[in-house]
């Protein structure tokens, strides 16, 4: 690759990284603190807990049967997100690689 291409490209994914944090910044204004837990209580939840392993968390609670579908919605979206920030973070790891890069040659 071309220094001249790997320096647009570089100069790119830094841009498209500052407007990823300004949007995560404007979406945190937005945030409700503890807002699942609330939800899943005012469903009827109860005994909402979790562990913490080297590699894995677990969530606990009682859920009455018919606010399964509401629980299913609310899991789809938290892993969404997660999945976002994931894929977000390969990004940013990603750039910090072709700068390394970059910078041998």
């Amino acid at each position: 690759m071309k220094e001249a291409e790997a320096s647009g490209r570089v100069a790119l994914a830094q841009k498209l990284n500052d407007q990823m944090q300004k949007l995560e910044e404007q979406a945190a204004a937005f945030s409700i603190p503890n807002e699942f837990g609330a939800t899943l209580s005012q469903a009827g939840a109860a005994g909402l807990n979790a562990t913490t392993s080297h590699d894995a968390t677990r969530y606990f609670m009682a859920m009455p049967a018919n606010k399964l579908e509401l629980w299913f919605a609310l899991e789809a979206e938290r892993f969404r997100v997660s999945h976002r920030a994931s894929c977000h973070n390969i990004a940013t790891h990603t750039d910090a690689i072709i700068d390394h890069k970059a910078s041998e040659t």
